[in-house]
């Protein structure tokens, strides 16, 4: 396994920073330095190597995430005129493809790319924007080339995905909450064979556990049944026996998936058996500033700079999707679809 990777914002305390590992681009640490103690907010283990033996703790998952039935393979997929076929290689169960399959990007190794000019798929105005994060120390961007037929998906496929820190925007000196910053995480794949198309769905699948440093003082703060939880989703996907999709929604009123803004508690008040791990569909739309993060090719032009936007862009202007917050260190996560952010304690 390569060495970790640390991005770090360029201040005094409190500050934010990253160990990533190359491999299967995963956040081993997220440290925050606030009320005079550091914090490492995600879980896994200790040692880099011991993620060797672990499976989707704080990776990227892909090419495709989740999972789908194999039953039925080979698919026929077909997209502007262009016709593959994709054989998904069943790993969780003899039915189910799940995260990319038997060796899918979580345990691949990625190159971290520490120059610039080096960077394909995204645009000259873009990278002018990543620079002065690349020259700080709080952003790298990492590559894969994912070859043709690589677990069954066709078409040899480049993947970059920029992992950068920003700094909080405006003044804060009234605010009751500090904000540390905020993580952006972006990915941009292109197929490198003219003739082929392929299913791809990214994102990162990891954890979190704010209460982690404390376990020194408080006996259970290894579980985060105490953290609260705001999920903005109206409903989830319906699941079969094997986590596969019916294809059917179902309300989240009335059961313990409802974790609305007027029904924020405690997660431990309504721990399923099994705990939670489903599909939400946000009930909002995306703010309309914000913009989509599939760009046509037609429209990636060197002027393009969707990166720029999301590094200036005042966080607290977005409305987050889901919040993770704990009354014990004082720390609370807001997720959108672009970014989150990081807040500190709240002062008196």
């Amino acid at each position: 396994m390569t060495e970790p990777v640390f991005l770090a914002l360029p201040s005094l305390t409190p500050s934010l920073a990253l160990e990533v590992l190359p491999r299967g681009l995963t956040i081993h640490r997220l440290y925050v330095q606030a009320d005079g103690r550091t914090h490492d907010l995600v879980i896994g283990p200790e040692d880099p190597k011991d993620h060797l033996n672990q499976k989707y703790t704080n990776t990227i998952v892909g090419r495709y995430a989740n999972r789908i039935p194999t039953d039925s393979q080979p698919y026929i997929i077909s997209r502007n005129k262009i016709t593959s076929a994709f054989t998904p290689q069943p790993n969780e169960s003899p039915s189910v493809s799940l995260h990319g399959g038997k060796s899918g990007f979580d345990s691949r190794d990625f190159e971290p790319l520490l120059d610039l000019g080096a960077v394909r798929l995204f645009t000259n105005k873009e990278k002018a924007s990543i620079a002065e994060k690349y020259d700080n120390g709080a952003a790298m961007i990492f590559r894969r080339v994912s070859e043709d037929g690589e677990e069954g998906f066709p078409g040899k496929l480049l993947l970059e995905v920029l992992v950068a820190l920003v700094e909080p925007h405006g003044p804060q000196i009234e605010k009751l909450e500090l904000s540390l910053g905020s993580i952006v995480i972006v990915y941009r794949a292109k197929l490198l064979d003219e003739n082929k198309v392929t299913p791809i769905n990214l994102t990162q699948h990891w954890g979190f556990n704010l209460d982690a440093s404390l376990k020194d003082e408080v006996p259970d703060s290894l579980s985060v049944k105490e953290h609260k939880l705001s999920i903005k989703a109206d409903h989830t996907i319906s699941l079969t026996e094997t986590g596969l999709s019916t294809g059917a929604l179902s309300p989240v009123k009335g059961t313990h998936h409802a974790h609305g803004e007027k029904e924020t508690g405690k997660i431990g008040e309504k721990w399923p058996e099994g705990g939670y791990d489903h599909f939400y569909l946000f009930s909002r739309p995306s703010p309309p500033s914000t913009q989509p993060t599939r760009i046509p090719a037609s429209q990636l032009t060197p002027d393009t700079s969707f990166v720029e936007e999301l590094f200036t862009k005042e966080p607290e202007s977005v409305d987050p999707v889901v919040e993770l917050a704990s009354d014990r260190s004082g720390i609370r996560l807001s997720f959108d679809t672009n970014r989150y952010r990081v807040l500190g304690p709240t002062f008196p």
